[in-house]
Parts: structure tokens; C-alpha cells; sequence
């Protein structure tokens, strides 16, 4: 699945999206550990053209943790404090440097 962003430059779309499976990465830790036991995988990945979400495995819980995954990005901003925030941001430009 890819998430689109219209109008900005690529260099940007990659910045943001870099940003956003960085934050979904962070606060679907709990989900991580409770899907592995149950033979899911997942990874959330930034790409050139979006956000990049993978799901695998041998469990007919796939489509739930997809939608779970996808909630995150929905509610990001409710959930990201100040200070998570800026570390995050921090981490993305140590990245991408």
C-alpha cells in the first residue's frame, strides 16, 4: 500500500513519510510483539513515492493487523508528544543527511 502526497517535491515526500513509519514503527511496538508470537510480521517503511506497509505470515489475523497499522497513521497526532516529536524529527535528519 502506498500513501500519496500531491504537490510537494520528492526530497519532501521522502522527509515526511520517512517521518510518519518512523512514528507508526514506535507506537505499534506493542502490536509488533503480540503479532511475532502469532507468526505476523509486518514492516512500515518510508519509499520514494510514499509510506510502504507490508504485512506477512500464517495467521487469518493479517487484515486486523493491517487496520490496526493503518490507525496509527490516522491518530498520529493525538499520540506524538512534543518531545517525541523532536526526537523523531531528530532521528530523520541524522538519517537523511
Amino acid at each position: 500500500m502506498y500513501v500519496m502526497f500531491v504537490n510537494t517535491s520528492i526530497a519532501e515526500c521522502y522527509c515526511w513519510t520517512t517521518f510518519q513509519a518512523r512514528c507508526v514503527n514506535i507506537f505499534c511496538m506493542e502490536e509488533a510483539y503480540a503479532a511475532h508470537l502469532a507468526e505476523l510480521y509486518f514492516d512500515v517503511s518510508a519509499a520514494w513515492r510514499g509510506v510502504e506497509i507490508k504485512v506477512w505470515g500464517f495467521d487469518d489475523k493479517m487484515a486486523v493487523l493491517m487496520e490496526s497499522l493503518l490507525g496509527y497513521f490516522g491518530d498520529l497526532g493525538n499520540r506524538l508528544t512534543r518531545e517525541e516529536f523532536n526526537a523523531v524529527k531528530e532521528s530523520v535528519r541524522v538519517y537523511i543527511q
